[in-house]
């Protein structure tokens, strides 16, 4: 946490910090919480508090667990415990508990409202051991998530504005502190209830597939299978285990693979996603598209074309005359076939040499994605009856932005290896290239 609040604030001291928790540690004899200490030390430690700090704990008042047994070592070390405030109701009949966790930090003066090099963490980990100390493992432990962020125009009391009060924005009053004389006022309440894990840490999280040559492919897990009890599916005919590392698969691509693990002793199962070349996660086969279909696919980037929806059963269907399959009509004049083909590669070198350089990974892979679709389409068969290459002048240097004009470009090397591909997929690599004498 230092090392984010450093990088989205600043390194400098400040003051002043308030930790808040709706769960603490369990019930302490005597002692500051350790978690909580923890906290206070690694700030210090990364002098990113003063040595006089002013340290606010701010708690549910019947439920505060080892805050209600230690406030009198927390006095000792100069901690201050706060009712949670709760800005809607105030302390009338209607009252809620707190169940935010946050760590607010600031720099005070005497002269100024402002909250100077103010910092907040916002977590989902109470402040407790399990929910903010120790790390998850794949046997156990919390998941948590948490972000630090710089927050502006927040102000000690509001003076001037009192929308910009700190009270208005954390659960922070520093009207409601309780001393040792108070302390009958704080419960400890119930432990943290103990639940059976809902959620087991998988082995694997996904396959990405590579297609080798035709109905052939190589499912690639995202970590070694070592501790993979058995990779199930209901083709098993279909899969090869080559190794830990690399699987083969024959025929149609799978959307997902069933694996096999054991647990303490206890055998779980669970379908893995496969992620396909273009990134599309579990997704169905891609249908062949019309040369319209491509121009629509191209012209609507980033977008998708608006008239495209989907089907009842996840498949892509079109509307509005997008033809989501090759061409039909089979007597396609030649002309036309030339005609087309060549206004949509140069409808690509008019869309590819506008894309911002953010955008071009994307961009490349509609690229690869919808060329693919045009691979039986009767434009395509044309070119390959005369031996030439319709797409090869997407090589050139004027068919290409200025950040991936060659392949000694980062962006111009990863282009090159999209068009490698699809000359491969198309059955174009070994034509001749337009302009070839």
């Amino acid at each position: 946490m230092p090392a984010f609040v450093k990088h989205h604030c600043n390194d400098k001291k400040r003051n002043y910090l308030a930790l808040g928790s709706g769960f603490f540690e369990g019930s302490l004899s005597e002692g500051v919480p350790k978690v909580i200490s923890a906290i206070h030390q690694r700030l210090s430690n990364e002098s990113l508090l003063t040595k006089s700090a002013e340290k606010d704990i701010i708690v549910n008042q019947h439920s505060c667990q080892s805050i209600a047994n230690s406030l009198n070592s927390l006095e000792e070390n100069n901690w201050q415990v706060l009712k949670a405030y709760d800005p809607l109701y105030q302390g009338g009949q209607m009252q809620r508990s707190l169940h935010a966790k946050f760590i607010f930090s600031a720099k005070s003066s005497e002269t100024d409202d402002e909250c100077k090099r103010a910092w907040v963490y916002l977590g989902s980990g109470n402040l407790t051991g399990p929910g903010f100390t120790q790390k998850a493992s794949r046997f156990g432990g919390n998941l948590e998530a948490g972000v630090v962020f710089k927050p502006e125009g927040v102000t000690w009391f509001g003076e001037d504005n009192p929308e910009s009060a700190i009270s208005l924005k954390l659960p922070v009053c520093f009207d409601e502190s309780y001393s040792l004389t108070e302390a009958s006022q704080l419960s400890a309440g119930s432990e943290m209830p103990e639940h059976d894990a809902e959620h087991l840490s998988l082995p694997i999280s996904y396959f990405v597939i590579e297609e080798l040559e035709h109905d052939k492919h190589v499912l690639i897990p995202n970590v070694p299978f070592t501790d993979v009890y058995a990779v199930a599916n209901t083709c098993s005919n279909k899969l090869t285990v080559e190794s830990e590392t690399r699987l083969l698969w024959y025929g149609k691509p799978p959307r997902q693979l069933s694996i096999s693990w054991v647990n303490n002793g206890t055998v779980h199962t669970e379908d893995i996603p496969v992620i396909d070349q273009y990134g599309r996660i579990a997704a169905t086969e891609l249908p062949e598209l019309a040369l319209d279909d491509a121009w629509y696919m191209f012209s609507s980037f980033p977008l998708l074309p608006s008239s495209e929806t989907e089907g009842e059963d996840g498949d892509e269907a079109s509307e509005d005359g997008l033809r989501m399959g090759p061409e039909t009509d089979i007597e396609v004049d030649k002309s036309y076939s030339i005609n087309s083909m060549m206004a949509l590669v140069e409808l690509i070198a008019e869309k590819q040499t506008e894309v911002p350089e953010k955008d071009w990974l994307q961009w490349c892979t509609r690229l690869e994605q919808t060329l693919s679709q045009l691979k039986n389409n009767v434009a395509f068969s044309f070119f390959k009856e005369i031996g030439i290459n319709p797409i090869s002048p997407l090589w050139q240097p004027p068919f290409r932005p200025d950040y991936a004009e060659t392949n000694a470009i980062e962006s111009g090397s990863y282009y090159e290896e999209v068009l490698k591909r699809l000359e491969q997929k198309l059955g174009l690599a070994a034509l001749a290239k337009l302009g070839d004498q």
